[in-house]
């Protein structure tokens, strides 16, 4: 179950985790024998499916054309936002997922911004606000 969870992921919102699994080994108390094989455990399962699909690390699928990338600077008016310096389309660019997909970002564009490679590099998994 654990392992398609970051350590980042864990990092970031361990006290909900916590809860959550806490709330998971509950219902397993709670859940009388006759009940075990049927609705009681279908719902278990669901639940620990709802828990996985929250936490687990969003794969990189999105590929940026040069005319999205430039899209998205222009959207940016060419600022880096991550060191507000001027950025340009010929210059050493990431893409950036501006909540890192490690501690639960998605890979949707409205999560890209264009950066310095360097301000992308030293982000890391760090969410900026």
């Amino acid at each position: 179950m654990f392992s398609k969870v970051s350590f980042e992921m864990v990092k970031v919102h361990r006290i909900e985790m916590k809860a959550e699994i806490a709330n998971l080994f509950k219902y397993t108390k709670l859940l009388p024998p006759e009940d075990q094989d049927g609705v009681g455990l279908a719902k278990y399962k669901h639940m620990v499916d709802n828990f996985v699909n929250k936490y687990k690390v969003d794969e990189r699928k999105i590929s940026l054309s040069i005319e999205e990338k430039q899209g998205l600077l222009s959207k940016q008016n060419n600022i880096c936002p991550l060191c507000n310096g001027k950025v340009f389309i010929s210059d050493d660019i990431e893409v950036d997922h501006k909540n890192p997909l490690g501690v639960g970002g998605r890979d949707k564009f409205l999560n890209l911004q264009i950066t310095h490679k360097d301000c992308n590099r030293k982000k890391g998994v760090t969410i900026i606000k």
